[in-house]
This record gives structure tokens, sequence and C-alpha cells, in this order.
């Protein structure tokens, strides 16, 4: 059964200057190649975000947000950016992927036990539990969380690979992880459920 990679980003907690973290200095740094005048502001996410390069910048003084609606790849540009602001003090980065599938074409049988819960009480409210949770650690560094949701026409299944950082380099390591870190997603997606892209 066919998926959708509707949303992806990453996230990189720390103290930031989101002053500096701006469609010019982007592309003055060769982050990016486009030119500064097409960005677009989105003050809806901040006072600071901006969309450039079929991303969305967030930059916020607590954390920096790069993500993308068309599945690019955000963590080679947050790469680039740390490497560039090594002093930055950063304290975890998280690659974030979200999939959809309608419900009509998701695996019979497939999903963790969501629906009506009978829990032994005499309420006359009916409970139904839409959301599944869970984490594992995948390694030594990295923290997968997976939660499942189901809404009235899709099952939403969202990855989060959070990896604790002890500075801006270690931060960068990370970031350039994003395409394994796609691929494992996807690969758990096939192996749990039976679905692929």
């Amino acid at each position: 059964m066919p998926t959708t990679l509707y949303n992806t980003n990453v996230v990189i907690t720390g103290a930031w200057n989101p002053f500096i973290i701006t469609p010019p200095w982007l592309r003055k740094h060769g982050v990016v190649a486009e030119d500064p005048e097409k960005a677009k502001r989105f003050l809806t996410e901040g006072p600071f975000a901006f969309e450039f390069e079929n991303l969305r910048w967030a930059p916020f003084w607590d954390k920096l947000t790069i993500a993308s609606a068309q599945g690019a790849n955000c963590g080679t540009c947050a790469a680039k950016i740390l490497e560039l602001l090594l002093h930055t003090p950063v304290r975890a980065i998280g690659a974030n992927f979200q999939f959809q599938t309608p419900v009509e074409e998701w695996p019979a049988g497939n999903l963790p036990k969501l629906g009506h819960l009978a829990l032994g009480s005499t309420s006359p409210l009916a409970f139904k539990q839409v959301r599944w949770d869970c984490a594992a650690d995948l390694d030594s560094e990295t923290v997968l969380n997976f939660s499942l949701v189901q809404t009235e026409k899709n099952i939403v299944c969202s990855f989060n690979f959070h990896r604790n950082s002890e500075d801006a380099k270690e931060a960068a390591r990370f970031a350039k992880r994003w395409q394994d870190d796609y691929s494992k997603a996807r690969e758990l997606l096939k192996d749990l459920f039976g679905i692929s892209e």
C-alpha cells in the first residue's frame, strides 16, 4: 500500500540569534543559491519565519526549524548552518517525518489496537483510541519516537529521530544523517505495517 511523505523537518534546540538566519545570510554563506529577494515571510510561524528554496525557515531564540512539504533534505541545510555557526550552543536535534495513508488503503489488520475501548466501566461514554505512541533506542545516540494517529480520512505516521548534542559540530554530524533517518522511517513502515511509498 502506498503512503505519502507530506511533511519533514529538522529542529535544532539551543541558543540561537534569529537575526542571523536570514535569506541574504544564507545566500552569502552558500547554504542556498536562490536570490534572497524571492523569500516569502510567514508571520504566522513566528516573527522571523520565511520560505526560501522550497524550505520553510523558522528561527527562534531557542530553536531553529527547517521544514519541507516536498520532502526536501532539510538536514543538508541544517548541517551547513551548524558548521558555519560552531559557537552556537546546541542541546539537541531532531529529524521528523510525517507520512499519511488514506484509511481505506491501509492494510486490514495492520493497525495497533485502535478503536473502541472496553474499560470495564459503567460510564455511558464510548471511548475510542485514535493514537498510538511508542519509543525505542535505535542506537547509543538516537531515540526514535513514533506515533500513529487515525483521523477520519487518513492514518498519519510520525517519526522523530531525537539526538542530544554536546555542541554544534556534533549536531551537524547528526543533521547529515537525515537521508539515513528517512530510509529507516520508510523501512519501519514497510516492516511493521506493510506500507511503502
